[in-house]
């Protein structure tokens, strides 16, 4: 609980600065750091044994933290609790999340460009607004997490539980949601161009008004799945001055074998 918080007012501004520091192991449970700079900033250490994924391995606890603005760009937060922490508008690019603990947590206009969410745990978190392009979410729990006008271009969500959550407006487009688990996911107005989508589970699921041209979801589960308004390929205006008009090619159809 202690407060390391931004002070930018008075005659003592103060701004925490942890840069490139060994911080594996310490206790920053419900402690105030907005603003904070912990670029590139070791969370997690082999701890005695000197051995990574050991009983005694050394993991930073922040869950409760108050974390907005903080930079953890490029830093080493593997396995760290974080739950219920107050991530909005937090820089995590290139941050290396695998096997993370976020339930809950308010990642709202956070960037997450190129981060590694491998296996990582954000049940019931929000992410609304924030920036996950390139990132790495493979096999990730993100059951009932708010990810509306998220933008996911190029992320990789496979293997992912991505059910009961919630996307509308977000940008998937180039996404990668093979073997996914979307059942009732509100993917509404979603942009989802080239999207893979092999094999995912979308029982019950709103795609209303989704743009899915170019995707692919060859062996995906659509029981149920509310497709009124959907877009499965882009209308190519043909020529008005041609006798004959040449036929429509299907390079932007999906496809759902």
């Amino acid at each position: 609980r202690t407060y390391l918080g931004q002070v930018t007012k008075g005659k003592a501004p103060f701004t925490l600065v942890l840069e490139t520091i060994d911080l594996s192991g310490v206790n920053f449970r419900s402690a105030n750091l907005v603003g904070a700079s912990l670029r590139s900033s070791r969370f997690y250490g082999p701890g005695e044994d000197g051995r990574f994924g050991t009983f005694d391995d050394w993991i930073t606890d922040l869950s409760g933290a108050d974390l907005r603005e903080v930079d953890f760009t490029g830093a080493t937060l593997n396995s760290v609790r974080m739950n219920q922490a107050n991530l909005v508008r937090a820089k995590l690019n290139r941050a290396k999340l695998p096997n993370s603990f976020l339930d809950g947590a308010n990642l709202g206009s956070a960037q997450l460009i190129n981060a590694n969410l491998r296996q990582a745990t954000l049940e019931n978190a929000s992410l609304i607004g924030a920036d996950l392009g390139q990132s790495v979410l493979t096999s990730s729990n993100l059951h009932s997490a708010r990810l509306e006008k998220v933008k996911a271009e190029g992320t990789d969500f496979s293997f992912a539980d991505l059910s009961s959550s919630s996307w509308q407006g977000a940008d998937l487009t180039n996404a990668n949601f093979k073997n996914a688990n979307l059942q009732e996911a509100d993917l509404s107005s979603t942009k989802l161009e080239s999207a893979n989508l092999r094999n995912a589970q979308l029982q019950d699921a709103n795609l209303r008004n989704s743009n899915l041209s170019k995707a692919d979801l060859r062996g995906a589960n659509l029981t149920n799945t509310d497709l009124a308004g959907a877009i499965f390929a882009t209308a190519k205006p043909g020529a008005s001055n041609q006798f004959i008009e040449s036929p429509n090619g299907n390079t932007s159809a999906a496809r759902i074998k």
